[in-house]
């Protein structure tokens, strides 16, 4: 899983702007990429919770890192 920062960064370096192609890309492309990378992030915190774990500060914050992903992906 990307750190916040890294995620805020890559967010702020999508614009619509034309790639190389001089093509601008579909806004609702690049949301249902976003969603997947959502999805995808909690997959694998959720994998984690499967197997057993002793409750640290890792697990603290991969439960932080689900509640918010589950957040964002329930807004309409």
């Amino acid at each position: 899983m990307r750190p916040p920062s890294v995620r805020a960064t890559f967010r702020a370096e999508i614009r619509l702007r034309p790639c190389w192609s001089g093509l601008l890309p579909d806004p609702a492309m690049l949301e249902l990429y976003r969603i997947r990378r959502d999805v995808s992030d909690l997959a694998a915190d959720v994998a984690r919770f499967r197997r057993p774990h002793s409750g640290n500060a890792d697990d603290d914050q991969s439960w932080d890192i689900i509640t918010r992903l589950l957040a964002r992906l329930a807004k309409p």
